[in-house]
């Protein structure tokens, strides 16, 4: 492989161009008009034969890279679903990517990995060397793929800074002039409004959200301090900081997001909610925004939803086994409960998501009743509870019943009238899905009961209650074997000496040694013991007993099958799922 101590000048350079148009017609890949006709362009235009092969449409940008790296000796990486640290962006200055059209990938000990787009000028690499420190290792990529990466990262570094400093001399231009009493023609609400609409601000929030989604964020937390404006990302249940806004740049910063979700941008003093449709990279991505007054001004959350993902099937969710079939069994009957359980963000909607979409099937009516609504799912019919209509749960519930459905799925049930149409709904021949807001699935249970349900009532047509929790998942790029603690293998009541598995950490997982989560479950299914003992208003320990003598894994047990497969860690079950007394 060709490195940063090798040289490339431009004898070299004019005898692989002649090697490598005969190699590309004696492969087939061009003709020797093509080559010819290029010849004269590339001469005319003073540019190399291969980009005016590629220009004039003979071979694709990425066939004749990767066709040249080989000959070279150089690999050719595909770095377009890359994720790229922020170390290695403040590792290689932007500047420097740019001038020499390179991206830095990641890097071992004292070797850096770049993508280049031109495998025939290397002569920088010393340059870049110099600049980190490392070994330089260079890996080909198409030009354009290149191009889009530095647009798509660095776009987030130097630029936003530079961004930042311009927005931030108009904040002082305006303050200058209205320190000498200037009055504007344009009213508040007006100046805000095209303020959101100037180029440098658009760019600064879309920044935001490009890295939130690059780096696989589901929710950006944009939170008012003293001096700044923390931004932070949640990524894989975990926050992260972020470049901060500074506080001169806040309204504007949140009318430029108010603008983009509809929402009024003079209120600031009352929550609001909003969406926004956002293209990244051809993938539609959904956000939802949430805004609160707080002590320094408005908290905003956006949350971040790959509609081009698609709903997850059960056993992506961490469903498996066992568990998988008994699932499926119960979602398949012709009418009754199943209730979801768990705290915000935990999974649940995209759980019942997944079962419906199992479900859905031209013989089907599925209609839901959300708020909000998060994924579209074809076929069904979604209905969004929209309290401006005043709008409640239970009056849109009813409305829903008078439409012949066969499965309905109630959002949440967070009030007696809500739960009590649905519970009647069950009864009467219709299969209910919702969600409670408890830690464990007996606990949806006795949420009920206190709710005011009829104990006699919710036996009857209660099928299952499972309660979910997300953990992290092992980083697949960097598993490895390890031996845990002995005092956490003894907490866990795990045999001592036991190997398990954890991430070492890598560019792939940011260093963390996890990517992505998984769900933890916790099914409880009713019998004619378990309903017996709901009807009589049994205390928790004595359902749990009896559920567990019929076959219930806890979230523990769940939790602990996933540590030994090799799935999460037994740190993360720790923190994460409640473990019963």
């Amino acid at each position: 492989m060709l490195n940063s101590g090798q040289q490339n000048d431009n004898v070299i350079s004019i005898e692989f161009l002649d090697r490598l148009a005969h190699n590309l017609n004696e492969e087939g890949l061009v003709t020797q008009e093509n080559i010819r006709i290029a010849k004269e362009k590339a001469q005319q235009a003073n540019k190399p034969l291969y980009k005016a092969l590629v220009k004039l449409g003979y071979i694709s940008e990425e066939k004749i890279t990767t066709f040249m790296g080989n000959k070279l000796g150089i690999p050719f990486v595909n770095i377009r679903n890359y994720t790229i640290d922020s170390e290695m962006l403040d590792l290689v200055p932007e500047k420097v990517a740019r001038r020499y059209k390179i991206l830095p990938l990641f890097k071992i000990e004292k070797i850096l990995t770049v993508a280049i787009s031109d495998p025939l000028d290397i002569n920088f690499l010393d340059d870049i060397a110099a600049v980190t420190g490392c070994k330089v290792e260079p890996v080909i990529a198409s030009p354009g793929s290149v191009q889009a990466a530095i647009e798509q990262w660095y776009g987030m570094g130097a630029i936003r800074q530079q961004l930042i400093d311009e927005l931030i001399e108009d904040c002082k231009e305006i303050a200058g002039e209205e320190d000498k009493g200037q009055r504007f023609r344009e009213t508040a609400e007006v100046r805000l409004r095209n303020e959101a609409e100037e180029i440098p601000i658009i760019r600064l929030v879309n920044s935001y959200i490009v890295q939130a989604f690059l780096e696989g964020a589901s929710d950006i937390h944009l939170q008012p301090k003293k001096n700044a404006v923390q931004v932070r990302f949640r990524i894989d249940g975990i926050m992260y900081e972020k470049f901060p806004i500074p506080t001169a740049l806040a309204q504007k910063v949140a009318a430029r997001i108010k603008v983009m979700a509809r929402m009024d941008i003079t209120v600031k003093k009352i929550p609001q909610d909003g969406r926004i449709g956002f293209v990244i990279r051809d993938k539609h991505v959904d956000i939802r925004i949430s805004t609160l007054p707080s002590m320094f001004g408005e908290n905003i959350v956006l949350r971040l939803l790959d509609q081009s993902k698609g709903i997850p099937t059960l056993s992506e969710l961490g469903f498996y086994g066992e568990d998988l079939r008994l699932f499926k069994s119960i979602i398949t009957a012709s009418s009754g409960m199943i209730i979801a359980s768990g705290p915000t963000g935990s999974g649940k909607t995209t759980t019942i998501y997944s079962a419906i979409s199992a479900l859905n099937k031209v013989s089907k009516n599925i209609m839901t009743l959300e708020d909000p609504i998060e994924y579209m799912i074809g076929g069904i019919v979604q209905s969004q509870v929209d309290s401006i209509a005043k709008g409640s749960f239970a009056g849109f519930l009813k409305a829903i019943l008078r439409q012949d459905p066969d499965i309905i799925y109630v959002g949440e049930m967070r009030d007696y009238e809500t739960a009590e149409v649905a519970t009647r709904a069950a009864l009467t021949g219709h299969l209910v899905f919702s969600t409670l807001h408890t830690n464990n699935a007996i606990g949806s249970i006795m949420r009920l009961s206190d709710m005011g349900i009829d104990p006699g009532l919710l036996a009857s047509v209660l099928n299952c209650c499972f309660a979910q929790r997300l953990v992290r998942r092992i980083c697949t790029k960097c598993i490895t074997e390890y031996q845990p603690d002995e005092s956490l293998l003894a907490r866990f009541r795990v045999r001592p000496g036991t190997r398990l598995h954890k991430g070492r950490g890598c560019d792939s997982c940011r260093g963390t040694g996890y990517k992505g989560r998984i769900g933890v479950y916790e099914i409880l299914t009713t019998n004619n013991e378990i309903k017996g003992l709901i009807e009589t208003k049994a205390p928790e320990n004595v359902i749990v007993k009896a559920a567990k003598a019929h076959g219930m894994r806890t979230f523990l047990e769940d939790g602990l099958r996933k540590v030994t497969d090799g799935l999460t860690t037994l740190e993360e079950i720790s923190t994460t799922i409640p473990v019963r007394s």
